[in-house]
């Protein structure tokens, strides 16, 4: 017996307007490399409940949360672009590439902008099981 908590970011739907998603479809035409993780780093709810139930644990129950994110102003994300995993992807590209590269992003996202600032979310998946 036991029971284990699991928290895993949730899929995205490929497309759409999202600041992140405007990013990843960008970096695809500048045919910037993919980042890929040895094993996978976003479920949907049903695999996590499958994948629990693979290793004989009974899903007592599945949360989604939603956190929203809202950058000041395009310069802030293009900071916050410049930590962890993206980084490489950016600074890989020569300087004028990248320049290139930051204006068209940033032409992408202004329409997004609001009076606050630019409104990004993340998907977050919560499971717990028993044994």
């Amino acid at each position: 017996g036991g029971v284990i908590g699991v928290t895993v970011w949730e899929k995205t739907v490929p497309g759409g307007s999202s600041p992140s998603q405007i990013f990843n479809q960008l970096t695809k035409e500048y045919g910037m490399a993919e980042v890929k993780f040895s094993q996978p780093s976003s479920f949907s709810p049903e695999e996590v409940q499958s994948l629990l139930a693979s290793h004989e644990f009974k899903n007592k129950e599945t949360h989604r949360e939603t956190k929203e994110t809202v950058t000041a102003n395009l310069e802030e994300y293009w900071e916050g672009i410049l930590h962890g995993v993206t980084r490489i992807r950016v600074m890989n590209l020569d300087e004028a590439m990248r320049a290139r590269f930051k204006e068209e992003l940033f032409s992408r996202l202004r329409p997004l902008m609001q009076p606050e600032g630019l409104h990004g979310f993340s998907y977050v998946i919560y499971s717990i099981a028993q044994k």
